[in-house]
């Protein structure tokens, strides 16, 4: 549901519970224990007095119930399909809530992205607040981005292709970009659109090491990469 404000600026803002863990069972079980109320509506719930009532009135939902209305685990491709209805029914913007505020749930939530967008699509994401970490450990020759773009070729049958990325008081694996790992950078801005970073922790890397920005700058006259 929109705002009015919403209404009048043409956004229509949704809202997509999901419970991200690298253990799927652990995922469904700590929805049940957290969430499992989500299926009483907005009618019964408004009704219940205290956590006594939520108890009462969820004591019949099971686990597996829960999971079959809550994408859980690690599949990310999963979680995109949760949210393929809130796109397919004209929303603009969607809100993702994970499901336990712990650091250990949300951290390992993105572990990398590529930046893709196809079929004259325009790709608005916000990251506020998380963590991109790759698990295990790093080879010393790798080479790659921890948040990857693509320069897209030209196709005459889709046009105007772009992302709008923001990174709002993100933290990033320390060892991309590093001296360690000199074959690695933070981030890729290639894709054509807006890269911003807002209050970036860059591990105390300068900018042309976070970030793989071309010497030939003519080369992002379709990206604007924004950090403030």
């Amino acid at each position: 549901r929109s705002s009015e404000d919403s209404v009048h600026s043409g956004s229509r803002i949704g809202q997509l519970p999901i419970c991200f863990d690298a253990d799927r069972e652990a995922a469904v079980a700590r929805a049940h224990e957290q969430f499992r109320w989500f299926g009483g509506g907005w009618k019964v719930n408004a009704e219940l007095p205290s956590t006594a009532g939520f108890a009462a009135a969820t004591q019949f939902v099971r686990a597996e119930d829960v999971a079959e209305s809550i994408s859980c685990g690690p599949d990310v491709d999963a979680h995109v399909a949760a949210a393929r209805p809130f796109a397919e029914a004209g929303f603009t913007h969607l809100a993702l809530v994970q499901i336990g505020g712990a650091p250990q749930h949300q951290q390992p939530f993105v572990t990398g992205i590529e930046a893709i967008p196809r079929f004259g699509e325009h790709c608005r994401v916000v990251f506020l607040r998380n963590s991109f970490l790759v698990e295990g450990d790093l080879p010393p020759d790798v080479t790659g981005h921890l948040i990857s773009g693509d320069a897209l070729a030209a196709d005459p049958n889709v046009s105007d292709n772009q992302v709008f990325l923001e990174f709002d008081a993100c933290r990033f694996d320390p060892r991309f970009g590093s001296h360690a790992f000199p074959g690695t950078h933070i981030a890729n801005p290639s894709t054509p659109g807006v890269w911003a970073f807002h209050q970036a922790d860059w591990n105390g890397l300068p900018l042309d090491q976070a970030l793989n920005l071309p010497a030939n700058h003519s080369a992002l006259r379709r990206v604007v990469v924004l950090v403030f």
